[in-house]
């Protein structure tokens, strides 16, 4: 088309509505419109405008409103229109052009307004949530019952009969693997109780797996191959026919059978939690994340269908267990479960004695999910944790006095150190023997040792009220109390140096405190000790940071390192009677410790006073053998992976360690300086020949360099973000406890 003033000629691009797009938009037919020698590139920015330029000019033609609002709608019907028609203006003249589209497609309708689309969306998710959680969710008791020991010779017909006791279930699972070597395919019928339960057909030469299921009573299993031997590889009874165990946790049932279904209260609660989350908007993310989070969403949706209908499409139906709904719905929450923390975690930054205490309390529900799940193996019994060795148990004079106490515990063939803390709590003060110290050594292998970290024992013995068969459920609730005050303490260290005090939650990733949570051990009251004493310090309170030392050390005495290097590095900073007065914190330990010579000399001399366990040796002699162990395969199965990673974090904040004492100069620095050297120099005979106690072991250099990441003033959040993702990592996935670890976030079983 030709038009304007001057004789210039003029090249129009063309403007056209795409035939298939979902949303009527606009797509550019040409690319340059040349007007007089001037150059006008891309006409069309978007299905909303388009833009010409010429002399600093700009003209802009605006879609109507309907197809504004067709842009943002679902899926919508196409209905074609009359011609969309443009106006631009050329330089120093005027000129008229018309817009034909390539095909008369014109705006669109929606066939439902936004409106109305998400909320119908929303109203069905959670249709399909309730329907799920009151008909296909429960915790299923898996039993399986070998019916053969091993594969059977070639035979027409077997004959099986039910083991006892059967399992407790409406119908009963039969899986079986056949193997037919004809060169024809081969019918299998299967009956149970004289009664024709299903049949199956096996390839020629292969071998296939099948599934049976019948109503639970007496009888015999058999099979019939229809005259031609075939073999029977395996078979077994059960009330399931398959499970997973993971991320997502599911069974495999027969569709008849019956099970004990959530009780309607668990439904209100998720109405309730609906509800509330209601009125929250998403939290806004980037892009990709959201296509992630679709995705996922999709993954979750397609799931929870997929159980709705598996019963009613085939003979088989899926249950989920308790904790896949649950991560389920909080996936499908989770934009707006983000909002709503972030408007929490804001509120409570104004209150910070409350930020706080709601952080101890997560911690510490973080550590006490894992401690019932574990307990719930132990069948309630809570000596389970205490790793009693059979030997142990029978030569502790205490039990031997108390036969009854003696067989409500859990023994095994190998103990822990969580014993001899169970041990010494009977005679905390060495008074039981004091003619004949001699036989405290059937209390702890090494009295000397073990009774210098007489606190923990102590701390049971008088929250018990001296009864021995309240001891084991004591010694656990004092460990997460200490959980609760640690993360408390962090939280106000975090709040004072301009940190939200939820940043504190980070101190659950480092590896050291679930082994000693699982293994009854009180590594959390000594940190918790640790840590109020810096604090208090820092608050120039140097009487109770010494009350907290003190504490922390009568548990564990190497934590008097930390106020030891306070007092090296900045006694010449504080008023004189201020490190005369965080000195006392040795004084409860010595007074202990010469009070344990007096008792145990007699047998044991000067050791008595301090003995040395013999874990030590040369820098990374220790931990160049963990290595090597893990790479020969010569490691426990669940530690190779920690003997490979373990080692090299260590080495990492060693280099941190030493790098901030370098630039710091300051008593945590020299601290964490020292816990490091202690780290890389500890043994592999003694420590690292089982990881778990060398996580233990370390714990303070974790701590340390945590408080000075906290107190530093130039980190920013992502590093100390990343610093606790790795920690995370490993605790979640490579530590020898990475299975407890995750099931206490309800993530996997």
């Amino acid at each position: 088309m030709r038009g304007g003033s001057g004789g210039s000629s003029t090249t129009l691009p063309r403007l056209k509505l795409s035939e298939g797009h979902p949303r009527g938009g606009l797509r550019r037919a040409g690319r340059t419109a040349t007007t007089g020698g001037h150059s006008h590139r891309d006409i069309a920015r978007g299905p909303r405008e388009f833009v010409r330029s010429g002399e600093q000019s700009l003209v802009r033609g605006k879609i109507p409103e309907e197809q504004q609002r067709a842009e943002q709608s679902p899926p919508c019907e196409t209905k074609a229109t009359a011609a969309v028609k443009g106006v631009t203006l050329t330089p120093r003249s005027s000129a008229g052009i018309d817009y034909q589209p390539a095909v008369d497609v014109g705006l669109t309708r929606p066939i439902l307004p936004t409106r109305l689309w998400r909320p119908i969306w929303s109203v069905a998710t959670a249709g399909l949530c309730a329907y799920v959680l009151l008909a296909q969710v429960a915790e299923l008791a898996v039993t399986r019952t070998k019916m053969i020991q091993s594969a059977q010779p070639a035979n027409t017909t077997f004959t099986l009969e039910v083991p006892a006791p059967m399992p407790r279930s409406s119908w009963l699972a039969f899986v079986c693997r056949a193997r037919n070597d004809a060169d024809d395919a081969l019918t299998l019928t299967a009956e149970y109780a004289g009664s024709v339960i299903g049949s199956a057909t096996i390839p020629p030469r292969s071998e296939r797996r099948i599934d049976f299921a019948a109503p639970a009573r007496a009888g015999s299993l058999v099979l019939r191959g229809r005259d031609r031997p075939w073999m029977l590889l395996y078979a077994e009874i059960a009330n399931v026919h398959g499970f997973s165990r993971g991320l997502v946790n599911l069974f495999v049932i027969p569709a008849g059978q019956s099970f004990e279904r959530q009780p309607a209260w668990s439904l209100l609660l998720l109405a309730g939690a609906l509800l509330a989350l209601a009125f929250a908007p998403p939290v806004p993310v980037s892009t990709w994340v959201r296509r992630v989070h679709l995705l996922a969403c999709a993954a979750a949706v397609s799931l929870f269908a997929a159980t709705a209908v598996s019963g009613l499409v085939s003979r088989y139906a899926v249950v989920l267990s308790p904790r896949t709904f649950a991560l389920g719905c909080a996936l499908l929450l989770s934009r707006r479960i983000a909002m709503a923390m972030r408007v929490v975690l804001t509120r409570l930054s104004g209150a910070p004695r409350v930020a706080v205490g709601i952080t101890g309390i997560i911690a510490a529900s973080f550590f006490a999910s894992a401690m019932l799940q574990t307990l719930d193996r132990f069948g309630g019994n809570y000596s389970g944790f205490l790793h009693l060795s059979h030997s142990y148990a029978q030569g502790l004079p205490f039990l031997r006095d108390d036969p009854t106490l003696a067989r409500e515990l859990i023994t095994y063939d190998l103990g822990y150190d969580g014993q001899f803390m169970y041990g010494m709590a009977f005679d905390p003060a060495l008074s039981r023997y004091r003619d004949d110290p001699g036989n405290y050594a059937a209390v702890a292998d090494a009295p000397p040792y073990r009774y210098g970290r007489v606190g923990f024992s102590a701390l049971s013995a008088l929250a018990a009220l001296g009864q021995p068969q309240r001891f084991p459920v004591v010694m656990l609730w004092l460990i997460l109390a200490g959980h609760l005050l640690l993360a408390c303490a962090l939280s106000a260290y975090a709040s004072r140096h301009g940190w939200h005090p939820a940043v504190a939650l980070a101190y659950v990733a480092i590896p050291s405190f679930m082994p000693s949570l699982l293994f009854a051990l009180p590594e959390a009251l000594a940190a918790a000790g640790l840590v109020g004493g810096v604090l208090f310090w820092e608050r120039d309170r140097p009487v109770s940071a010494a009350a907290c030392f003190a504490c922390a050390g009568l548990i564990r005495e190497t934590t008097l390192l930390v106020p030891a290097a306070l007092l090296v590095a900045e006694t010449w900073t504080r008023p004189k009677t201020t490190p005369i007065l965080l000195a006392t914190a040795f004084l409860p330990v010595f007074a202990w410790r010469a009070f344990m010579w007096t008792r145990l000399s007699p047998v044991y001399g000067a050791s008595a006073f301090y003995f040395s366990p013999g874990d030590l040796g040369l820098p990374f002699t220790g931990l160049a053998q963990l290595v090597q162990s893990g790479f020969r395969h010569t490691q426990a199965a669940p530690e190779r992976l920690a003997a490979l990673l373990f080692p090299l974090i260590l080495v990492s904040l060693l280099a941190a360690a030493t790098t901030s004492l370098v630039r710091r100069r300051d008593g945590l620095s020299l601290a964490a300086s020292g816990y490091a050297l202690v780290a890389v120099c500890l043994n592999y005979a003694k420590i690292w020949s089982h990881v778990p106690s060398g996580e233990r072991g370390t714990y303070e250099l974790f701590l340390c360099l945590l408080l000075i990441a906290l107190s530093e003033r130039g980190i920013r959040g992502n590093a100390l973000a990343t610093l606790a993702g790795i920690l995370a990592a490993y605790t979640l996935f490579a530590s020898p406890d990475a299975s407890v670890s995750r099931a206490a976030l309800l993530l996997v079983r």
